[in-house]
Order: structure tokens, then sequence, then C-alpha cells
């Protein structure tokens, strides 16, 4: 299920921007950031609900 809603997510995303390096997330400290910034890097993303 957790594929499913990241894959429904990531297909959502993409509707507005043209590569995967125009999206932008929130950090943990509630900042904005692009993924642009971590090109090259190894970047852990955590999907969390309660």
């Amino acid at each position: 299920m957790k594929i499913f809603t990241f894959a429904l997510m990531t297909a959502i995303s993409s509707l507005h921007a043209s590569n995967l390096y125009d999206h932008k997330l929130q950090t943990i400290d509630g900042e904005d950031t692009s993924l642009s910034e971590h090109k090259g890097k190894v970047i852990l993303m955590v999907n969390v609900a309660s």
C-alpha cells in the first residue's frame, strides 16, 4: 500500500513539475527545500502517517 501511495503522490506531483528536481519538500524543521539543492546526493525520504 505504501508503494502505491508513493507512486500516486509522485504521479500527481509530476503534473506540476517537469522533472524530479523541480519538486519542493518540507524539512523536519518546517523549512521548504528543493530537490535540486541535493542533486547528486543520496536522500532518505520517510513517509510518516498517523
